[in-house]
This record gives structure tokens, sequence and C-alpha cells, in this order.
């Protein structure tokens, strides 16, 4: 089963996954993304991606570099916008190359 609790920490760029592809998660109702960093902002990006056997993988953005400041969370609850075929794409986050602390809930 997938895990819906996440955290990042990194010093430099750094992705994981937070749902690999044919993770069996039903609907994602929100996804909260909190800088728990009492020094840095973090330059988030949030993504699905196949693993198909040819190794040439699609990408799609759900966002792209969104700055988050320190002590902030970002809320994503629009179901439309995490609606995507869970069997054939994973979920990843990646943040940019600062000091990233960020702690990442799926709601499902």
């Amino acid at each position: 089963m997938a895990t819906r609790y996440h955290n990042l920490v990194g010093t430099t760029a750094t992705t994981i996954e937070l749902l690999p592809p044919n993770s069996k998660v039903g609907s994602i109702n929100s996804i909260t993304i909190s800088n728990a960093s009492n020094t840095y902002s973090s330059t988030v990006s949030l993504f699905i991606q196949d693993d198909p056997s040819s190794g040439a993988k699609s990408t799609f953005y759900l966002f792209r570099n969104i700055v988050i400041p320190t002590g902030v969370t970002l809320l994503l609850d629009n179901s439309s916008m995490l609606n995507f075929d869970k069997v054939t794409y994973g979920l990843y986050i990646r943040a940019n190359a600062t000091d990233a602390l960020l702690d990442i809930l799926i709601n499902s």
C-alpha cells in the first residue's frame, strides 16, 4: 500500500516518489505540503510520471517551481486536479537545491 505521509529533507535537489505507479490508491482529496524549515523557503514541483519498460518516461507537472515560504503550508484540494491514472502514473515531488525540510500529507 502507498504511504500517505512523507518527509523531504535535503541540501541538494531532491526528488521523492509519493505514490508509485499502480499504487492502488483511490481518489486523492487533498495534498498538503508544509515548509517546516525555520530558515529557508523551498521551491517545489509536483508531477506525475509513468515508468514504462522502454525507459522513455512521460512527465506532467501539476505545478512547477512554486516557492513555499518558511512556516507556510500549501493546500491542494481540487479533486479534479488530483485525479490521474494511478495505474500508469506515479506522483512525485521535487525540491530545488536548498535546505529543504518539507512535510507532505496525502489525504484520500
